[in-house]
Protein backbone atom coordinates (compact mmCIF):
# COMPACT_ATOMS: atom_id res chain seq x y z
CA UNK A 1 0.00 0.00 0.00
CA UNK A 2 1.44 3.35 -1.05
CA UNK A 3 1.04 6.18 1.42
CA UNK A 4 0.46 9.72 0.21
CA UNK A 5 2.18 12.68 1.84
CA UNK A 6 -0.25 15.38 3.00
CA UNK A 7 1.78 17.97 1.06
CA UNK A 8 0.60 16.25 -2.16
CA UNK A 9 -3.04 17.07 -1.47
CA UNK A 10 -4.62 19.95 -3.38
CA UNK A 11 -5.86 22.39 -0.77
CA UNK A 12 -8.35 23.34 0.49
CA UNK A 13 -9.62 19.93 1.55
CA UNK A 14 -12.66 18.62 3.40
CA UNK A 15 -12.17 16.28 6.35
CA UNK A 16 -15.03 13.89 7.13
CA UNK A 17 -14.56 12.09 10.44
CA UNK A 18 -16.17 8.90 11.75
CA UNK A 19 -18.64 10.90 13.82
CA UNK A 20 -19.92 12.54 10.61
CA UNK A 21 -18.41 15.93 11.37
CA UNK A 22 -17.12 17.85 8.36
CA UNK A 23 -14.40 20.47 8.57
CA UNK A 24 -12.27 22.28 6.00
CA UNK A 25 -8.49 22.61 6.02
CA UNK A 26 -6.85 25.35 3.98
CA UNK A 27 -3.35 23.87 4.23
CA UNK A 28 -1.29 20.96 5.59
CA UNK A 29 -0.87 22.69 8.96
CA UNK A 30 -4.64 22.87 9.50
CA UNK A 31 -4.98 19.30 8.24
CA UNK A 32 -2.83 17.87 11.03
CA UNK A 33 -4.04 19.76 14.12
CA UNK A 34 -6.64 18.75 16.70
CA UNK A 35 -7.15 18.81 20.46
CA UNK A 36 -5.83 16.06 22.72
CA UNK A 37 -9.41 15.11 23.62
CA UNK A 38 -10.33 14.73 19.94
CA UNK A 39 -7.18 12.74 19.17
CA UNK A 40 -7.25 10.31 22.11
CA UNK A 41 -10.88 10.11 23.24
CA UNK A 42 -12.77 10.64 19.98
CA UNK A 43 -10.04 9.11 17.78
CA UNK A 44 -10.57 12.06 15.44
CA UNK A 45 -8.33 10.89 12.59
CA UNK A 46 -9.35 7.22 12.74
CA UNK A 47 -10.75 6.18 9.35
CA UNK A 48 -11.13 9.85 8.33
CA UNK A 49 -12.06 10.54 4.71
CA UNK A 50 -10.28 13.49 3.06
CA UNK A 51 -11.50 15.00 -0.22
CA UNK A 52 -9.11 17.40 -1.88
CA UNK A 53 -9.82 20.20 -4.36
CA UNK A 54 -9.37 17.83 -7.30
CA UNK A 55 -12.14 15.55 -5.93
CA UNK A 56 -9.67 12.80 -5.02
CA UNK A 57 -10.69 10.74 -1.98
CA UNK A 58 -8.09 9.72 0.60
CA UNK A 59 -8.42 7.62 3.74
CA UNK A 60 -6.32 8.21 6.87
CA UNK A 61 -4.75 4.85 7.68
CA UNK A 62 -2.66 5.94 10.68
CA UNK A 63 -2.08 8.95 12.89
CA UNK A 64 0.49 9.57 15.58
CA UNK A 65 1.37 12.64 17.59
CA UNK A 66 4.49 14.67 16.87
CA UNK A 67 6.45 14.41 19.05
CA UNK A 68 5.33 11.04 20.37
CA UNK A 69 3.72 11.50 23.80
CA UNK A 70 4.18 9.18 26.74
CA UNK A 71 4.20 9.32 30.53
CA UNK A 72 3.81 12.73 32.10
CA UNK A 73 3.76 14.59 28.74
CA UNK A 74 0.79 12.49 27.61
CA UNK A 75 -1.04 13.09 30.89
CA UNK A 76 -0.44 16.87 30.72
CA UNK A 77 -1.58 17.06 27.07
CA UNK A 78 -4.79 15.22 27.89
CA UNK A 79 -5.46 17.09 31.14
CA UNK A 80 -4.97 20.53 29.54
CA UNK A 81 -6.58 19.43 26.25
CA UNK A 82 -3.60 20.78 24.32
CA UNK A 83 -3.56 21.29 20.56
CA UNK A 84 -1.62 18.40 19.04
CA UNK A 85 0.11 17.95 15.70
CA UNK A 86 -0.36 14.58 14.05
CA UNK A 87 1.68 12.76 11.47
CA UNK A 88 -0.84 11.22 9.08
CA UNK A 89 -0.53 8.36 6.62
CA UNK A 90 -3.06 8.56 3.79
CA UNK A 91 -3.98 6.16 1.03
CA UNK A 92 -5.70 7.11 -2.21
CA UNK A 93 -9.19 5.63 -2.31
CA UNK A 94 -10.69 7.13 -5.44
CA UNK A 95 -9.68 9.36 -8.32
CA UNK A 96 -12.38 11.55 -9.88
CA UNK A 97 -14.03 10.16 -13.00
CA UNK A 98 -13.85 12.00 -16.32
CA UNK A 99 -17.45 13.15 -15.89
CA UNK A 100 -16.69 14.61 -12.46
CA UNK A 101 -13.60 16.38 -13.78
CA UNK A 102 -15.48 17.91 -16.71
CA UNK A 103 -18.35 19.01 -14.48
CA UNK A 104 -15.96 20.77 -12.10
CA UNK A 105 -14.08 22.52 -14.91
CA UNK A 106 -10.81 21.02 -13.65
CA UNK A 107 -8.56 18.93 -15.89
CA UNK A 108 -8.51 15.27 -14.90
CA UNK A 109 -5.60 14.22 -17.13
CA UNK A 110 -3.24 17.04 -16.13
CA UNK A 111 -3.88 19.13 -19.25
CA UNK A 112 -4.94 22.77 -19.14
CA UNK A 113 -8.61 23.45 -18.53
CA UNK A 114 -10.82 25.03 -21.16
CA UNK A 115 -11.83 27.55 -18.50
CA UNK A 116 -8.29 28.88 -18.42
CA UNK A 117 -8.51 29.87 -22.10
CA UNK A 118 -6.03 27.38 -23.51
CA UNK A 119 -7.15 24.79 -26.04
Amino acid sequence: MTHIDIEQLRYPVLKLSRDTSVSPARNAQEMTRCTAHAFFHNRYFEDMLVIDSEARHFRVVSAETIPALSGIRLWIARFLDKILIAKLALKLEREPSLDEGEASGRPVDGSQSRLLGSE
